[in-house]
């Protein structure tokens, strides 16, 4: 996962080992700027020294433990498969692939070679910063001549999960209001690459039997495997928890002993698992190919915490928490995808 910085990720990616330096790189800019802004000035007060080493390891170790702690199921699958990126690059592109000309079987081997030739063209989407800053007022600080890194670090605990909430937002819904260049920052529900699948029974409704329900979960799933997308690789499918309640029901003679959960789970082909996600409400499902093949988040920083120069003596003391990331869902040319979505109409 990409969506920290770690020293094993540090040491195997030219990506990640550029974003560290560029976040200690706008930390020391921030300590320098504060203590130029102090000395010119001729200040004894309001000259407080940078966070300590120990201090920032710590806030750094807080930011992974969160990311594990806060984060729904289905954002620590999907963005487990995240690709780092430099920040500079606004849309994350790939190339897609249409159907090369028809071959040929012979006995011979010697059929007519031909140059085979296939159709291309580009997709992409958006890397959005996710961002909230915290701080302090700085005659609070200052009465404490050293700052108090452990109320820091509880502001810093709720800028991280907003920051996360952000991204979680962004990677189910998008922002319809960021756009560059023709691509958006699109999300799971909102993307034109996803298979959007209307779902005409209630998974929800507990008057449902089991043949209903496995009727619609079978449906869901054929928009993924059955011959118009033609995807073999094994699907991941996220219920709400509504789903995720009316499933544990065993009250059908078709299951005997097992939950209607239990039947889905063992009995469909090509599902990987069911996972329940806070992420999705009533009747909602998203099924998912965990491979970058189909689904990649793309980061363009990990999340960290940088401080904000102070222009002025009187200026507040203030911290970003912020990341940049993307979420790119892809298809071929003939719109296969290995992402559905489900719904009510």
């Amino acid at each position: 996962m990409s969506l920290i910085i770690t020293k094993k990720l540090h040491a195997n990616s030219d990506a990640i080992r550029t974003q560290y330096d560029q976040r200690e790189q706008m930390r020391q800019m921030g300590f320098h700027w504060n203590q130029s802004l102090a000395r010119n000035a001729g200040l004894q007060v309001n000259a407080l020294p940078d966070l300590s080493a120990r201090a920032w390891l710590d806030l750094d170790n807080q930011i992974v433990q969160l990311i594990g702690q806060e984060s729904d199921v289905m954002f620590n699958d999907i963005y487990a498969l995240s690709r780092s990126v430099s920040i500079g690059k606004l849309v994350a592109a790939y190339k897609r692939i249409g159907a090369m000309d028809v071959g040929s079987t012979t006995l011979s081997g010697q059929g007519t070679k031909l140059m085979g030739q296939i159709a291309t063209d580009y997709d992409g989407v958006v890397i959005p910063i996710h961002e909230k800053t915290f701080g302090a007022q700085w005659r609070e600080l200052e009465g404490k001549r050293t700052i108090g890194a452990d109320d820091i670090a509880e502001h810093q605990a709720a800028a991280t999960r907003e920051v996360i909430r952000l991204m979680t937002v962004n990677m189910v819904d998008g922002n319809p209001l960021i756009n560059y260049q023709g691509a958006s920052a699109y999300g799971i529900k909102t993307n034109p690459n996803t298979k959007a699948v209307v779902l005409t029974q209630d998974m929800t409704s507990t008057s449902a039997t089991y043949a209903q329900l496995q009727a619609q979960f079978v449906a869901f799933l054929q928009a993924l495997r059955g011959p118009t997308n033609r995807i073999t690789a094994p699907i991941t499918v996220y219920v709400s928890a509504e789903i995720e309640a009316n499933l544990n029901r065993t009250v059908d003679a078709t299951t005997i002993s097992r939950s209607f959960f239990r039947a889905l789970s063992e009995d469909t082909p090509g599902l990987a698992a069911i996972k329940t996600s806070s992420l999705l409400t009533g009747n909602q499902m998203v099924g998912v190919v965990l491979n970058r093949a189909y689904i990649e988040p793309v980061t363009g920083m990990a999340i960290n915490t940088v401080p904000i120069p102070r222009q002025v003596p009187f200026a507040d003391y203030q911290w970003m928490t912020w990341s940049a990331s993307g979420l790119l869902i892809k298809s071929d040319q003939a719109g296969r995808s290995g992402v559905a979505y489900g719904a009510s109409a």
